[in-house]
């Protein structure tokens, strides 16, 4: 197998997680050995804890797109257009994909190196992909059922040809700390009671205008684009491309970046009127600068980008559903620790954008440095366990208390809630709606029921989806009363089970089964010890690529005391009945 030998070398193969592959990957990517780059500095861009490294064939990508149509002109799942897309795994995942543009068709025009697609799994439907491509390279991410997401990015910005395919999860979130800086603390509680699908099932598309300070945009500029311009406006939109991703499977809404973007790539740090590295400052400054350059008129959410000089990316949103009111919708800004856009990073601004539909943070962790900021917690939306593991969680940055590293990307039921109200009947409905032939999933989450205290138990929902499409299933406790973290079997309130990772399944064991089998406590589960009620809600998604619908409904648990638990002893472990 050929070697790269350039100057200032970095063989990959001497970092743990990587193994050669001994099979080509198609001609389109071929696994490679090893690789020794020019100019790499692992400080400034940081890699996964494992990967699989890739060649690139760009000028067949470039001729696989060329191939693909118009969103309006056909729905993905039917498209002719195929793509193979590399997994960490080893294996290929062939998509059939349509183009899905995050730029305004005038923007397009004047960046016409830079594109943006969609895609549906042809062998296994739950399984959809986003992706940009332009002088930056491939920027992808590929979300499935009941697993973590898959990254595929270049290494470095000034090599187009050689990628990186990795789960999120192995990016060490302590390489590239994410914080974030909203006042949530005080708002009222949604209503609890709430039964019903989220939002309407229709699209709408929210007019993005995403500023770039001039130190952003240096920090962007490589040998091809010395003014970092070009590089800039790619880098916006693989971010948006991504983005869109999660908020259009999730809640029907898709970002569009505006026409005259381009008048908010910076290039003079002296005249851009923003506070480099102080995400707060960049915040309020963008308000006036957007509405001074774009108009007031012109957009109906807005955020600003610029680099953080210390270590790792904040981000902040000056307010708590923004999108579509005047002298607030631009109050939005993150600083970030690298311009390539880490997965964290790329989470990071989603979750500012949660804040800026409506979304109040999910975690109950009250005591942990970060978690426990004036402001961050918010006790009416506190549903998730410890840091929580969802979008608008604090997943990776509340010490002993974070139940994961990096978030998973999807939002919890409450911000589903929080976002749809927002955006159909709040302050946020500006965008008209578009009706998308896409029928509603129903779910049905059962009766309630009671049982002893410390008793595993099972709850089973009923759903069906008029279209055929592939459902998904997600189970997740509806208790917000402050507790300490880890949660004990002792707390009579409170959340003591985490939400998982949507599943085909419409079934979840509580705690999970290998541990019901194995006679362990998990951390994030715990069952009470003591008499209580469990609130639940399961959200069916149906997981359209373009744009998703959910349907919820909750039930109830009671954990009656003095009696229990119920327990069966044989057969244990590996003991055989016959």
């Amino acid at each position: 197998m050929k070697h790269i030998t350039l100057i200032l070398l970095f063989v990959l193969m001497a970092l743990p997680g990587l193994r050669a592959q001994e099979k080509p990957a198609g001609n389109l990517w071929q696994d490679i050995e090893k690789l020794q780059i020019q100019g790499y500095d692992r400080s400034q861009v940081p890699l996964p804890r494992q990967f699989r490294l890739l060649r690139l064939d760009a000028g067949q990508m470039e001729r696989s797109l060329s191939s693909a149509p118009e969103r309006s002109a056909v729905a993905v799942g039917q498209s002719p257009a195929l793509l193979e897309v590399p997994l960490p795994d080893g294996a290929l995942q062939q998509f059939r994909i349509r183009r899905a543009p995050a730029m305004h068709p005038d923007l397009a025009k004047k960046f016409p190196k830079i594109s943006s697609y969609e895609g549906q799994g042809v062998d296994d439907p739950f399984t959809r992909i986003y992706f940009a491509y332009s002088q930056l390279g491939f920027y992808g991410m590929v979300l499935s059922e009941g697993t973590d997401p898959v990254f595929v990015t270049p290494i470095v910005k000034e090599d187009t040809e050689h990628y990186l395919s990795y789960y999120e999860k192995d990016f060490d979130p302590e390489q590239d700390p994410i914080y974030c800086g909203v006042q949530s603390a005080g708002r009222p509680a949604p209503d609890l009671g709430f039964r019903g699908m989220a939002g309407d099932c229709q699209l709408r598309v929210f007019r993005l205008a995403v500023a770039a300070d001039a130190e952003f945009t240096a920090a962007s500029a490589s040998v091809a684009d010395p003014t970092g311009v070009n590089n800039a406006m790619a880098t916006i939109n693989n971010m948006v491309t991504v983005i869109n991703g999660v908020y259009q499977s999730e809640l029907a809404i898709q970002l569009q970046l505006v026409p005259n973007n381009n008048l908010l790539i910076f290039t003079n740090a002296a005249t851009d009127g923003y506070t480099d590295g102080n995400q707060n400052a960049m915040a309020g400054e963008n308000q006036g600068i957007v509405d001074g350059i774009i108009g007031s008129g012109n957009y109906d959410i807005a955020h600003a980008l610029g680099v953080n000089a210390g270590t790792g990316s904040a981000g902040v949103s000056l307010g708590i559903g923004t999108a579509c009111n005047n002298g607030s919708k631009a109050m939005g800004a993150t600083v970030v620790g690298n311009v390539a856009l880490t997965p964290g990073i790329v989470t990071l601004i989603m979750h500012e954008f949660g804040h800026q539909f409506g979304a109040d943070h999910t975690f109950n962790e009250s005591t942990q440095p970060i978690c426990s900021n004036a402001g961050q917690l918010n006790p009416a939306t506190a549903f998730e366990p410890g840091s929580g593991s969802t979008i608008m969680s604090y997943a990776g940055t509340c010490g002993t208390s974070n139940v994961q590293g990096p978030r998973d990307r999807y939002f919890h039921a409450i911000s589903l809630q929080q976002i749809s109200n927002y955006v159909t009947a709040g302050g946020g409905s500006c965008p008209t709606p578009t009706p998308t032939g896409n029928n509603q999933p129903t779910v049905s989450a059962g009766g309630d029921f009671s049982i002893p205290v410390s008793t595993p138990f099972m709850l089973t929902a009923t759903g069906n989806d008029a279209d055929g499409d592939a459902l998904t299933y997600c189970w997740e406790q509806m208790d917000n009363t402050i507790i300490t973290h880890p949660p004990q079997a002792s707390a009579a309130a409170g959340p003591v089970f985490r939400t998982q990772l949507p599943t085909a399944s419409p079934i979840r064991f509580f705690p999970n089964l290998p541990a019901v089998v194995a006679g362990t406590v998990p951390t994030w589960e715990v069952l009470p010890g003591v008499g209580r009620k469990l609130n639940f809600r399961v959200t069916v998604r149906d997981n359209v690529a373009a744009f998703g619908c959910t349907d919820e409904d909750n039930m109830m648990v009671t954990t009656v005391g003095g009696i229990g638990p119920f327990v069966v002893t044989v057969p244990a472990g590996s003991a055989c009945l016959f």
